[in-house]
């Protein structure tokens, strides 16, 4: 097997912007909540992809607790 970094994918992200707080600080919540995330231009990036569908409650919990 070997990678292709310079490849990519075709996928939808789902973009954050916080209101009260900034995407780093978010990032962090959510690193804690062990979900991971990447910041692009102030908005933290969600790629759907990477997680599985069983687990798509629990992101979005996460996500709503880490902005509360």
């Amino acid at each position: 097997p070997s990678s292709l970094p310079e490849e990519s994918l075709p996928s939808r992200l789902v973009a954050v912007a916080p209101r009260r707080s900034n995407a780093t600080a978010l990032a962090k919540r959510l690193r804690a909540r062990d979900v991971v995330a990447r910041i692009e231009e102030g908005q933290l990036l969600l790629d759907p992809r990477t997680v599985e569908p069983a687990d798509d409650a629990r992101l979005a919990e996460s996500v709503v607790a880490a902005l509360a």
